[in-house]
C-alpha cells in the first residue's frame, strides 16, 4: 500500500510541476443563457438512507438557484443560491443556503480505522434548520477563488436508537447529553478557503488540476473549539480528443481541539454544582431553558456530553473528516471511519460518449445536453490518531453518468471488505 501511495505521489507531483509551465486558459463564455430544469430527486447515500422528491435549478451565466423538497429517510425542504454577482461585478459573489429538516436520520460509529462495523446508535434528529452564507472572490475565469462562509444551525434531538453494546449505556447517555447542548447553544461553524482549479471545466474537468485547501472552525470557544483542515489535490489526464480521462485524487485531512476544562462546575465540585442549579432555578444562568432540560442536566452537560467524542480523555481532538459515503470510500456508509487524522486516494478512469452536446427546449426542460460517461474506479483510505496510518481499507467499483450543462447525474457501485453499496447523488466525487 506504501508503495502504490509513493507512486502517486510521484506521479501526481511531477504533473504539477510540469503543469506549473502551463496555466490552462479556460475560455470565457461568449453569452449568458438562461437555462432551467425541473427533475424528479432519486437518492441513495450508504449510511444515510434512501428517498424522492422533486427538484428545480434555474441558471444564468455563474448563477444558481436551487430549490428542492425531498421525503424518505431523509424528508427536507432547501434553498440554495450560488454565485450572486455582488458590486456590477462576477469577480466577487454572495452564496446563500436554508435548509428545514423534518426528519432525518443517521448511524455513528466508534472511533479508528480497526472499529466494529456495527454502529454504535442510530440518531433520528426532528424540526432542525440551518442557515449559511459564503463570499467568494474570483480571479481569471472563475480559476482562482477565495471565499469565507458562516452557518449557523438548530439541532433538535428526537430518538437515539440503542445497540446492544457492553459500553452503549455510557454512550447512549453521553451523546443525549449533547444533543441537549446543541439545543443550547446553536452550532457556529465558519469555514474558508483557496482554490486554484486549473482545468479546461469547472463542472466536467477533463484535463489539468484542481489544488483545494478548507478550513472549519467552531465560534462555540467557551464550550469547546475545534479547527479541522482539509487538503486535497486532483489531477486530470486526458487521452487524445478527449474521450476519456484518467482522474485521481489525493486527500488528507486533520482536527485540533481543546476541552474547556472548567465549564459550568468542575469535575467533582459538588458544592458548585448545586450552586449552578440554584442559579438556573432561579434565572439566573444564561441560555437555560426549563422545557428543554433539567437544572441538574444544564449544569452537567459538560461532564455527560462532550467526553464521548473525546473518547474520555480531556485534549483528544474531535475528529477530521471522515471516510466512507458518496464520495471517499464508495462501499462504505456516510462516517465509516473517523478519527484525528484520514487520508484518502482515489483513482478513476472515464470513457465518455454519447458526446452530442445539444440545446434543449421544453415545457419545463432548457438547457444543454453534453454526454453520457462511463467510469471505473480504485480508492483506498485510512484514518488514525497520530497520522502514522498502519491500515487501509479500499474500494473498487463502477459508475454511470450523465453530464449536462451546470449538473452531472451520478449512479454508482462499489464493494469492499464490508459489503456492496449503491449510490445516487450529484456531480463527480473529485
Amino acid at each position: 500500500m506504501k508503495k502504490v501511495l509513493s507512486i502517486l505521489v510521484i506521479f501526481t507531483g511531477f504533473y504539477s510541476v510540469s503543469l506549473a509551465q502551463w496555466i490552462i486558459d479556460r475560455p470565457e463564455k461568449e453569452k449568458l443563457e438562461l437555462s432551467y430544469f425541473v427533475y424528479p430527486v432519486v437518492y441513495t447515500v450508504p449510511g444515510v438512507g434512501t428517498g424522492t422528491g422533486v427538484g428545480a435549478s434555474l441558471l444564468y451565466g455563474d448563477l444558481n438557484l436551487t430549490v428542492a423538497q425531498i421525503r424518505g429517510t431523509w424528508d427536507f425542504d432547501s434553498v440554495l443560491i450560488e454565485d450572486i454577482p455582488l458590486l456590477f461585478t462576477q469577480q466577487i459573489t454572495l452564496s446563500f443556503a436554508w435548509a428545514h429538516l423534518r426528519n432525518g436520520k443517521f448511524t455513528l460509529y466508534d472511533r479508528g480505522i480497526d472499529s466494529s462495523k456495527e454502529p454504535l446508535m442510530d440518531i433520528e434528529l426532528e424540526n432542525s434548520r440551518g442557515v449559511g452564507l459564503e463570499l467568494s472572490f474570483y480571479f481569471k475565469q472563475r480559476q482562482v477563488q477565495l471565499y469565507a462562509g458562516y452557518s449557523i444551525n438548530d439541532i433538535k434531538l428526537r430518538e437515539l436508537h440503542k445497540r446492544e453494546l457492553d459500553d452503549f449505556e455510557t454512550a447512549y447517555k453521553q451523546t443525549a447529553n449533547s444533543f441537549k447542548i446543541l439545543d443550547v447553544y446553536k452550532p457556529v461553524i465558519v469555514r474558508y478557503g483557496l482554490r486554484w482549479d486549473n482545468t479546461d471545466d469547472e463542472v466536467d474537468r477533463r484535463e489539468g488540476f484542481d489544488l483545494h485547501y478548507e478550513q472549519y472552525r467552531s465560534l462555540l470557544d467557551f464550550l469547546m473549539s475545534f479547527r479541522i483542515s482539509d487538503y486535497s489535490f486532483s489531477y486530470y489526464l486526458p487521452s487524445e480528443g478527449k474521450k476519456s480521462v484518467l482522474a485521481t485524487n489525493l486527500f488528507y485531512s486533520h482536527s485540533q481541539s481543546s476541552s474547556k476544562k472548567d465549564f459550568l462546575f468542575t469535575r467533582g465540585d459538588e458544592g458548585t454544582k448545586n450552586e449552578c442549579v440554584l442559579k438556573a432555578l432561579a434565572g439566573e444562568t444564561d441560555n437555560y431553558d426549563s422545557s428543554k432540560m433539567t437544572a441538574e442536566e444544564y449544569c452537567s452537560i459538560y461532564d455527560a456530553g462532550i467526553d464521548h467524542y473525546l473518547r474520555y480523555e480531556r485534549e483528544t481532538p474531535v475528529g477530521a473528516t471522515t471516510l466512507g459515503g458518496a464520495n471517499r470510500l464508495r462501499s462504505y456508509p456516510v462516517s465509516r471511519f473517523w478519527d484525528t487524522h484520514s487520508a484518502y486516494v482515489g483513482v478513476e478512469y472515464r470513457w465518455y460518449f454519447a458526446e452530442n452536446t445539444f440545446d434543449f427546449n421544453w415545457v419545463i426542460e432548457k438547457g444543454l445536453f453534453r454526454a453520457m460517461q462511463l467510469a471505473v474506479f480504485w480508492e483506498s483510505g485510512s484514518v488514525s490518531p497520530d497520522a502514522n496510518f498502519k491500515q487501509f481499507k479500499d474500494s473498487v467499483g463502477v459508475g454511470y453518468r450523465i453530464i449536462l450543462g451546470g449538473v452531472i447525474l451520478r449512479m454508482d457501485y462499489a464493494t469492499g471488505a464490508e459489503g456492496d453499496q449503491f449510490t445516487a447523488f450529484f456531480g463527480h466525487p473529485f
